[in-house]
């Protein structure tokens, strides 16, 4: 194989170099997978099953917050958790999965390095919905608290009124 460089326009997208350090909320549906990159600039497969969604890759091997391994398939270990910490000194890649799992090249300067993928995978309708209920459940449950509070104070406003 040549060293010379594609031709191709890449479906990888650098992240600005001075993005600062970053917090990354992961959503339940995201997928954290942890590999490296080939002498060919390519992280290691995602797996086929997941043709053409897109995936973040930073540099290096993070600590992810709640992490919880999710499934396996073959011999790829899948994880979910909350967050993760991204330094001003990573290197960030957007990148898409092709029809074998593998990701577009994030370059051969990065050729045998650790990195931590995030697979975005789309979340079910039935998981969406359910979220969005535990989000209204949790409002609702904050309007009555609120308003228990009001409550309480109308009601200790009266005593001190009645004892006068």
């Amino acid at each position: 194989m040549s060293q010379r460089p594609s031709t191709r326009p890449s479906k990888t997208q650098e992240w600005p170099a001075d993005h600062g350090r970053l917090t990354l909320h992961l959503k339940p549906s995201d997928r954290v997978l942890f590999r490296k990159v080939t002498d060919r600039g390519l992280p290691e497969s995602v797996g086929s099953a997941h043709h053409g969604k897109r995936c973040t890759v930073i540099t290096g091997h993070k600590d992810v917050e709640g992490l919880q391994e999710a499934e396996r398939s073959g011999p790829i270990e899948m994880f979910t958790g909350q967050s993760l910490e991204v330094s001003d000194n990573d290197q960030v890649f957007s990148c898409v999965a092709d029809s074998r799992g593998l990701l577009s090249s994030v370059g051969l300067p990065m050729a045998g390095k650790d990195v931590t993928i995030i697979l975005h995978l789309q979340e079910p309708e039935e998981v969406k919905k359910g979220l969005d209920q535990e989000v209204k459940i949790t409002k609702l449950k904050a309007k009555i608290n609120k308003a228990q509070a009001e409550l309480n104070r109308l009601t200790e406003e009266l005593k001190s009124l009645t004892e006068v």
